[in-house]
């Protein structure tokens, strides 16, 4: 299922630091999860080091390069999450819930027309 899942390992030289994980399914009715970052991972020792900014820029141009117009994540609402890191990142609150979790959307590009 590579055209869909697209797992990636995060590396500094030869350590490892972190994941992300994505889905692109055009053929999902729910169109959150046409290109959704399902996980984001980056070791505690690890953080606060431009890892999972990387990795975010990477996911938005594969999914940029597979025509994509917009990125979907979720994430929970609470204090100390991820709500900051996502939004320096430029995701945005839909507005909507997933189960209990924040829908947020970063445009990638102007779509067609």
């Amino acid at each position: 299922m590579p055209e869909i899942v697209w797992p990636r390992l995060i590396y500094d030289g030869d350590e490892l630091v972190g994941f992300i994980m994505a889905v692109f399914d055009s053929k999902d009715e729910n169109a959150l999860f046409h290109s959704y970052l399902c996980r984001l991972n980056i070791g505690a020792e690890h953080q606060g080091k431009g890892y999972g900014r990387f990795g975010v820029e990477d996911l938005c141009q594969e999914a940029t390069r597979r025509g994509q117009h917009r990125l979907t994540v979720c994430y929970h609402p609470y204090q100390h999450g991820p709500e900051g890191f996502y939004r320096r990142l430029g995701f945005h609150p839909t507005g909507e819930y997933n189960e209990d979790e924040v829908v947020a959307e970063r445009i990638l590009t102007q779509a067609p027309g």
